[in-house]
């Protein structure tokens, strides 16, 4: 009898570690996507596919461009502190 209580009581416990990591996954991978915009497809994106802001891929790099010019304004002035930075090399 000690041992099925034992067995039960592992079982709930699997299940419920199972159930908070799948929650988890669930939950918070799709925050990270929404945040980001949209990466264009292919060799040379349409501007006006796209919209006035865009992601692309440069080598391992993602590089944002921005083809309006008050959200560069922005991106210059407002936020000119987080765009000054560079990304770390793995050569260094």
């Amino acid at each position: 009898m000690e041992s099925l209580l034992s067995f039960t009581a592992a079982i709930f416990a699997c299940t419920f570690a199972l159930l908070i990591f799948l929650c988890h996954y669930f939950l918070q991978a799709p925050n990270v996507a929404k945040r980001m915009p949209p990466e264009a497809a292919g060799a040379w994106p349409i501007i006006d596919m796209y919209g006035p802001i865009f992601t692309i891929k440069l080598g391992v790099h993602r590089a944002l461009v921005v083809s309006d010019w008050k959200m560069a304004k922005e991106c210059l002035t407002t936020n000119d502190v987080v765009f000054a930075s560079r990304p770390k090399s793995v050569a260094s």
